[in-house]
């Protein structure tokens, strides 16, 4: 016989297989270990529009992929200066949506070439991932 499982979350596990036998074959049971680990995730950044203006709503779009499937849940932190998962400074943290995009918008950004981050922060199955550094160019206005 056979058996298909699915998991639902990443760990150490011990799989059991019992038969429980049929005339002339006798019962018998055995164990063994399994390990299911975070599926691998990609994070894709971008903005619109870039360069901005100061003070000008500048949205940062995440894209989540997983070679397994898109992710549907989770949240992506987005950052300026140092990368994830801890930036310097914190834009926000959006859901991601069900087809795995996360979208930001600010109005926040300090003049100059700003490095921008989108940290994917994960699920029970799906492994956190951070995006590339992308420059946001804020021209001065002058």
């Amino acid at each position: 016989g056979q058996c298909t499982l699915t998991p639902t979350r990443a760990g150490n596990e011990t799989l059991t297989a019992t038969y429980a036998g049929q005339p002339p074959f006798a019962g018998s049971s055995g164990t063994a270990p399994h390990q299911v680990v975070l599926a691998p995730t990609k994070t894709l950044l971008s903005s619109n529009p870039n360069p901005s203006a100061p003070k000008q709503s500048v949205t940062f779009t995440a894209t989540v992929t997983s070679d397994f499937q898109t992710p549907l849940a989770g949240s992506v932190l987005f950052g300026l200066g140092r990368g994830c998962p801890s930036p310097t400074t914190r834009l926000g943290s959006k859901s991601v949506s069900s087809t795995g995009v996360a979208m930001l918008s600010t109005t926040k950004l300090p003049t100059g070439t700003d490095s921008v981050f989108a940290c994917y922060q994960g699920t029970a199955t799906f492994a956190a991932s951070p995006s590339a550094v992308l420059l946001q160019v804020v021209n001065s206005g002058r």
